[in-house]
């Protein structure tokens, strides 16, 4: 089977790179398919890297301080 490998970006999903098909012994046969294999490079693309997603900020929470509460009910980094 033919294989093609697409890099694509964790956090925004943009492609990174898109590599040509590796192709096996049956190419051009009927009924024959290319897999594609996507792997996951870097967090974001350029145009993607300042959005409140990539850097992990709820909309809508406070910033951390005096009255931060982790929305997934740990208040304090264990490493302080």
């Amino acid at each position: 089977m033919c294989y093609q490998l697409i890099e694509v970006y964790a956090v925004c999903g943009c492609t990174y790179y898109q590599h040509a098909v590796d192709q096996c012994a049956s190419v051009n046969q009927p009924n024959h398919t290319v897999e594609k294999k996507t792997i996951f490079v870097g967090a974001s693309c350029g145009r993607h890297a300042g959005d409140s997603l990539t850097l992990g900020v709820i909309p809508g929470a406070s910033s951390p301080g005096s009255d931060y509460s982790d929305p997934f009910g740990v208040d304090k980094d264990p490493y302080y």
